[in-house]
């Protein structure tokens, strides 16, 4: 049998290095763009003037 490892802490060791270098190259990517919702979003919304008052009585 041909050992890769010569012991624990070693494979350990090997194993930590992928998961520190997977998560870097997870912790560079952008799930969601929020630019194309946000310019979605103003078009939706109507325009604001500033004299939009509202009264409760």
């Amino acid at each position: 049998m041909i050992r890769i490892f010569p012991n624990t802490e070693s494979a350990l060791r090997f194993v930590g290095s992928l998961l520190a270098e997977q998560n870097e190259r997870w912790a560079q990517r952008r799930y969601l763009d929020m630019d194309e919702f946000h310019e979605w979003w103003m078009t939706r919304q109507p325009m604001h003037t500033g004299d939009n008052i509202v009264a409760l009585s």
